[in-house]
């Protein structure tokens, strides 16, 4: 029983964010996962402030270890998740508030990577198309812009009397390395960074918002890990039906959406998928995440 409580205390301090382009379906991603109701309308920027709610994460390794010990009572972790409002480029120089957008952002643990994939004429588009290596590469972007801010300015406070030790051969390494594109996630001295909050230090998965059609046919998945390869390749990709998944979320009989996602070549719903995934994030670190969470991804 101690043991579980360890465990479960280790994974509530865990926090998420949800990040990506306006209008790819954030706020209907955070409702699935946390059974709330905020505002998704089809306009950008519907989301300002940010919405925070808690994710009940089913441990499967938790329950085995119930049914063998048999305590009083069970209880499964929780996780904070919050819907972050979309960036935009230039988000990092402050557009579309993306100061502040950042800011929450460098409140989390670890990121979900919203990438719109859909096509609907119905659902506007910030950018007027949809182009999921675009979106990519202009959230990606606008992170290690930030980063690479943050990071000259720690170099400049290790020049000054009093300021907090700082490691100046590995910013200036972490420096390069953000000049060229990359994410700190596949930094190799990235654990020595950890103090310094940085954004794209932080575990991350993209989270492809598709067609039935396309997930089923699965090319969604392989277009965002293009897009992500030089950036940070272990990044996983999750491809996700939100308008199923928010029709699946009102059934009440389990043998009915099982149903319904085996039509679609599925097993279990996104809330599953995405729940190894911080499970694996606390319990295993983020290698095993990248090797094992979400099988079958790329």
């Amino acid at each position: 029983n101690v043991v579980m409580a360890r465990a479960a205390a280790k994974i509530s301090s865990l926090a998420v964010g949800i990040v990506g382009m306006p209008n790819v379906g954030k706020s209907q991603l955070f409702n699935i996962l946390t059974k709330s109701s905020v505002a998704s309308s089809n306009f950008p920027f519907c989301t300002i402030d940010p919405n925070s709610a808690f994710l009940t994460v089913q441990d499967k390794n938790l329950d085995r270890l119930a049914a063998i010990f048999k305590p009083s009572k069970v209880v499964h972790a929780e996780v904070k998740v919050t819907d972050i409002a979309g960036l935009v480029a230039g988000a990092s120089e402050g557009q579309g508030l993306g100061n502040k957008f950042l800011a929450t952002i460098r409140d989390v643990d670890a990121i979900m990577h919203m990438v719109r994939c859909f096509e609907d004429v119905n659902v506007t588009h910030v950018d007027g198309s949809v182009n999921p290596a675009r979106d990519v590469s202009t959230i990606n972007t606008e992170l290690v812009l930030a980063d690479i801010q943050h990071v000259e300015r720690l170099l400049g406070k290790g020049s000054k009397k009093n300021a907090p030790s700082v490691d100046r051969d590995t910013l200036d390494k972490a420096l390069s390395h953000l000049g060229d594109g990359q994410a700190l996630r596949s930094f190799e001295q990235r654990d020595q960074l950890q103090p310094f909050n940085l954004l794209t230090t932080k575990p991350c998965v993209y989270v492809a918002n598709a067609s039935e059609f396309q997930v089923q046919t699965k090319n969604t998945e392989e277009a965002v890990a293009k897009a992500r390869h030089g950036f940070a390749p272990e990044d996983r990709v999750v491809p996700v039906c939100v308008q199923l998944e928010t029709e699946l979320a009102g059934l009440t009989e389990d043998q009915e959406r099982l149903e319904c996602l085996q039509c679609v070549g599925l097993q279990e719903t996104a809330l599953g998928r995405l729940g190894r995934c911080i499970n694996c994030w606390v319990s295993g670190g983020w290698s095993k995440c990248a090797l094992e969470c979400v099988g079958g991804c790329v």
